[in-house]
């Protein structure tokens, strides 16, 4: 949980680059939006096509960072995670912001400052509470199948207890596919 901790804090600085940034294009630079946004989705094509490659020839050969790297400490580890999920985090951000900047177009300079912060907060709230509650949809999901009592509470959770655990990799499955069709979108 530390690291998605750290990752989520290094969203909020992203975002807190990034909508400024697109602020600034936009007053300085209008014409600028419609490029910045197209840059993001050939970029998303580009990754959806390596996803689409792995999934039709079992091969992975798309540039992703390794899990574990032999003989690398567990405090070299977790920076290197770290940061690599941030560096992902900035991709994806600003294409929210450039996608949250054309939709505002039309809307005052100030609404569409709190629009942009709004969306960046939301977002970032949003999704780490996502990743967060699928995280612990395991540790849940062990707690109410390992419920010892007779009592009718508890002879209720183990069955759900159990049905969350057999779920949690359908529902991974699934989110990895609406991944994948949301990169092409």
């Amino acid at each position: 949980m530390s690291i998605l901790i750290d990752v989520a804090k290094g969203s909020l600085k992203n975002k807190a680059i990034l909508v400024p940034a697109a602020l600034a294009v936009h007053l300085l630079m209008p014409w600028a939006v419609m490029p910045m946004l197209a840059a993001g989705g050939a970029y998303f094509a580009y990754e959806g096509i390596g996803k689409m490659k792995a999934l039709l020839t079992g091969k992975d050969d798309h540039h992703h960072v390794p899990v574990d790297i032999p003989g690398e400490d567990a405090a070299t580890a977790r920076a290197r995670k770290v940061k690599s999920a941030i560096k992902t985090d900035m991709i994806l951000s600003g294409e929210i912001t450039a996608v949250t900047m054309a939709a505002t177009l039309a809307l005052p300079f100030a609404t569409q400052a709190l629009v942009m912060g709004g969306v960046a907060i939301g977002a970032t709230v949003g999704v780490y509470s996502i990743i967060t509650a699928i995280i612990k949809m395991e540790d849940l999901g062990a707690w109410l199948a390992s419920r010892k009592s007779d009592s009718l509470p508890s002879k209720a959770a183990r069955p759900i207890g159990r049905a969350i655990l057999a779920g949690k990799p359908h529902v991974l499955n699934g989110i990895s596919v609406a991944g994948g069709l949301a990169i092409f979108m």
